[in-house]
This record gives C-alpha cells, structure tokens and sequence, in this order.
C-alpha cells in the first residue's frame, strides 16, 4: 500500500522529490528548485507528497487545493516502480482524500508518449476536456508556453461551464500570472 506523506523541503524526503522532478520533467514543465522550494513552503494550498512504499520512497504528487476542485500539478513515480498500479492507487487515494474533483494538465495527443499518458488517465476516470483553449503560462522566464488540454476526474465540474473559471484560477494562483489570461485568444 502507498502512503501519501505530506512534506515540506524540511523533510528528508524532499531531496528526492527534488531529484525526481529534475528527471522526470523537462525546464519548460516545471519551476527552477529554488522557486520550487518557496511555493512548497509559503503557499498553504499547495500539497507536496512523497509516495512511500514498504518505508522506501517511489514518486511524488503536487496538488493545490482550488474552491472546488484539486489540480494535480506535477505527479512522477521512480522508474523501478512504472506500470506496477501505483500510478492508479495513488489517484485513487487522492480522490478518497479529497472530497472535490482533481484537474490536471495533459500534453497534446501528438505524440506516443503523451497518448499513452492521456490514455493511463482515461482507465483512471478522467475525462479530456479538449474543446476548450488552454495554454500553460511558462514556469521559467526562459521557456515558452505550453498548449495543454485539462482532464478531470470526478462529478461536479462541466467544460463548457467550469472552463474560464479553472483556467484563471490556475493563471492567477498556481502560475501567479493573472494577466496571462488577457493574451489568450477568444
């Protein structure tokens, strides 16, 4: 059984969280570490887990609790551990924890690796959300956006209804950018 262990980059564990991150996302994906580092620690909404198993860490998620909803920002298991179940208990017990959908961000379906990331969250209840126009701000001053389709898992939340109201939401906490939305076409 996996254990989700809230942490802080106090914790032993956030070492390899960082370890994680820095292989299992490219620059453009993610934040410097040191910027990492102060979300983790000044922002209340944000959840850092590490994933522990058998007292042994094997991944780690990022959530920020919205108003009515959980986006799951970044989620990475060890490649020892790939396509053993834990990807899927893991959501599931996020999805216990939580009383709300969970949003998260996939990439286009252009290429293999990313229809078959669309496809794992699929068996795993989410639903794309591909008719409406996303694009994520970029994490560093150096990288470019990204266009990005959400999925949710759960009841409670409708594309055409929910769209605009997630997606400032995410601008305006998550990438702490409120005016991105502005240079977004209609």
């Amino acid at each position: 059984m996996i254990e989700l262990k809230k942490i802080k980059t106090k914790n032993a564990e956030y070492a390899l969280v960082e370890n994680l991150f820095a292989s299992a996302f490219p620059p453009e994906e993610r934040r410097a570490p040191e910027e990492q580092r102060r979300v983790t620690d000044q922002y209340p909404s944000l959840m850092t887990y590490a994933l522990m198993q058998d007292d042994g860490f094997v991944g780690f998620i990022t959530c920020w609790q919205g108003p009515d909803f959980v986006y799951v920002e970044h989620f990475a298991t060890v490649p020892e551990v790939r396509g053993k179940g834990i990807g899927s208990e893991v959501l599931d017990r996020l999805s216990a924890l939580y009383a709300y959908p969970l949003v998260l961000e996939v990439e286009l379906p252009l290429e293999e690796m990313a229809q078959r990331r669309i496809g794992f969250y699929r068996r795993n209840g989410f639903a794309l959300w591909e008719n409406s126009h996303y694009v994520q701000p970029p994490y560093q001053k150096t990288c470019n956006p990204i266009a990005l389709y959400l999925m949710v898992r759960g009841t409670g939340l409708d594309e055409v209804s929910d769209f605009k109201r997630i997606r400032k939401w995410l601008y305006q906490e998550v990438y702490q950018c409120p005016d991105f939305e502005l240079q977004l076409p209609l």
